[in-house]
């Protein structure tokens, strides 16, 4: 549009100005007087002198003041002309103009889906001390502005409410119901806040991915995302990340080293958005055609795999492991035992630091494992008084009433430790039961949706449901929303699968 504007309106525009000025009586007028005037010199002894005359069929020149003057009227015709075909974009060999058309060219790769993976993308790299949740919250509107607008000018279709369905809109209300039965109001609304930012950005999502090629895109922007967080694991571990007793149980990991974050705030937290976005990245390797460039981006996964081992982060290791076994389940039942054995064969050459953590996952000697325990068990008795309306979003509102119930010498936690019953605690009975609908209904749709797909947004699918699928481990041990950006790309995932089941129905209907 842009391109069209400047190389073919705008000199049809000046070429029909000037040719309305040519038959206009102004322009008549003073080209008669102008035409007098040459005469005039032509006739005088000055012009007999500067000027060239036809006599007896020869052409007498004049003398070197006419050829220095000539000379000099030619360069600046030249220049002129230059000029004019400079505005006019006559001259299409011209360096001015061909630098304009070549960054004009660029216009299609700078669109809107764009600037929206780079806003994922600055949101996934911000490192975690410069990181603010606002920046969230005014990303995710500025986005759904512009794509209202796009909306408006008929560019993008409107979203209904049915493409999001029901159980989406259930879950929406039962956020504002944590926040209508909050003690601390202003810490539920602050809480609530997150939530509509993340919902935003689900809604922004389905409504921008509208096809493959911009499905493609996005899914650049989390590959490109997944890698960089990755190298800064890297160079994290390479300038050493010290060991904190608050992350670890040190009796039963003495030789274990600090444990890396890269941009989160946290390892384990880091590791749930690893979790979620290595098979959506493995997603987009696939959509490469170019066979050096797809093979390039396979390596590049390297960063991430390794980055997750790093974390030391029990429950991001088992539930990337069940991710990874639902992807090859529904992409290829037939390589699932060479992934099998081939994932068996790599454990001796695993860490010896890795070896012993794998160790101690579900053991009762390890004091971070029993500390959730005791957790739940005081969030059970909890619930028995609050499992209606809960007791409000927040952890101000979850701490208050945390304290009536904890049991002796649990020390005061923030959150449940796991997302359905932090959900249940903080939204009660209608939180968990929207959210499991929602979840469900998600997956089923996108299971059912696999028959129709075309290849590339079938791999998507499978992707979105397998990283959906392998972050529930980490869901029952871990509250992984507590972390905002956690949260935000676990909607940009669901969003991810709602667009693709999308896509794929309005192909089927078109048929």
């Amino acid at each position: 549009m842009i391109t069209g504007f400047i190389f073919e309106t705008v000199p049809n525009l000046l070429k029909r100005f000037c040719k309305y000025c040519r038959q206009s009586l102004v322009f008549a007028l003073m080209s008669g007087i102008w035409h007098f005037l040459c005469r005039i010199c032509r006739d005088s002894f000055i012009g007999s002198v500067l000027c060239e005359h036809k006599t007896e069929g020869k052409i007498l020149k004049g003398s070197f003041v006419f050829r220095s003057l000539d000379a000099f009227l030619r360069w600046i015709e030249k220049i002129i002309a230059r000029t004019v075909d400079i505005l006019t974009f006559n001259r299409r060999s011209s360096l001015i103009i061909d630098g304009i058309k070549h960054f004009l060219s660029l216009y299609r790769f700078f669109d809107f889906e764009f600037f929206v993976g780079l806003s994922i993308s600055f949101m996934l790299l911000c490192p975690g001390s410069v990181w603010h949740n606002v920046f969230g919250l005014v990303i995710s509107v500025v986005l759904l502005a512009f794509m209202l607008v796009y909306v408006a000018l008929n560019k993008r279709e409107a979203l209904s409410v049915k493409t999001l369905g029901f159980p989406f809109v259930l879950f929406v209300l039962a956020s504002v119901i944590g926040v209508a039965t909050a003690s601390d109001f202003s810490d539920a609304f602050r809480i609530f806040t997150l939530f509509a930012t993340a919902f935003l950005f689900c809604i922004f999502t389905v409504a921008n991915v509208t096809d493959a090629a911009k499905l493609k895109k996005m899914l650049g922007a989390i590959w490109f995302s997944t890698c960089a967080t990755g190298a800064v694991a890297f160079v994290q571990r390479a300038m050493g990340v010290a060991v904190s007793a608050s992350l670890t149980d040190l009796t039963n990991n003495a030789s274990m080293p600090g444990r890396v974050f890269s941009t989160f705030e946290n390892p384990n937290n880091y590791a749930e958005f690893l979790v979620m976005a290595i098979p959506l990245s493995f997603v987009f390797c696939t959509m490469i055609k170019n066979d050096s460039l797809r093979r390039i981006s396979y390596l590049f996964l390297a960063l991430p795999f390794g980055a997750i081992l790093m974390t030391y982060s029990r429950s991001g290791w088992v539930s990337l492991a069940l991710a990874l076994f639902i992807f090859v389940f529904l992409a290829n039942k037939r390589l699932l035992p060479v992934i099998i054995l081939l994932g068996v064969c790599a454990v001796p050459f695993l860490p010896q630091t890795v070896l012993n953590r794998i160790a101690t996952i579900g053991s009762t000697n390890d004091s971070s494992n029993m500390y959730r325990v005791y957790i739940w068990r005081g969030i059970l008795s909890l619930l028995k008084d609050n499992w209606l309306f809960g007791v409000g979003l927040g952890p101000v509102n979850f701490r208050s009433v945390w304290l009536l119930y904890c049991l002796p010498g649990t020390s005061p936690a923030p959150h449940s430790h796991m997302l359905f019953l932090e959900l249940w605690v903080e939204m009660g009975i209608a939180g968990i039961i929207s959210y499991l609908m929602l979840f469900f209904t998600s997956v089923r749709k996108g299971l059912n949706a696999l028959r129709h797909a075309a290849k590339p947004v079938r791999l998507a699918i499978i992707g979105c449901v397998s990283s959906l699928c392998g972050i529930m481990f980490s869901c029952s041990a871990e509250y992984v929303w507590y972390y905002p950006r956690v949260m935000f790309f676990y909607f940009i995932v669901l969003g991810l699968l709602m667009a693709c089941v999308n896509i794929t129905k309005n192909k089927t209907e078109l048929k």
